[in-house]
């Protein structure tokens, strides 16, 4: 009896768990304002580190995925790091989440015949 769901995770909405580091904002300018920037407009969060954090810890959904963004500097939750997790960079968090480029479109070709009527030949 083949299994009807082609998603081999059994949780239909699984959780990742994005781990960061970052000073707690005292100031619009700084190097660790501008690093959350970076990470609140990828998630579509807002610029204000605090605003929408319980504790350093951000929940929210992208593209149909939960997401627990934790602050491993302040949030009560930075214990249950797993050893093997990573706690990644601003730009790392960036690179990640966000989407390549869609690729160019096919180059039209010239035929010759188009090519002669073009030349007036």
């Amino acid at each position: 009896n083949p299994n009807p769901n082609p998603n081999p995770n059994p949780n239909p909405n699984p959780i990742r768990v994005v781990w960061f580091s970052l000073t707690p904002e005292k100031s619009s300018r700084g190097g660790s304002a501008k690093e959350w920037m970076d990470i609140a407009k990828v998630f579509g969060l807002w610029h204000e580190q605090s605003r929408g954090a319980y504790g350093g810890t951000y929940r929210l959904w992208r593209d149909g995925i939960r997401y627990l963004l934790v602050n491993t500097r302040v949030s009560p939750f930075a214990d249950a790091k797993p050893e093997a997790a990573t706690v990644l960079r601003s730009a790392e968090i960036v690179k990640l989440m966000t989407p390549p480029p869609p690729p160019p479109p096919p180059a039209k070709s010239c035929s010759a015949s188009s090519a002669e009527s073009v030349s007036g030949a």
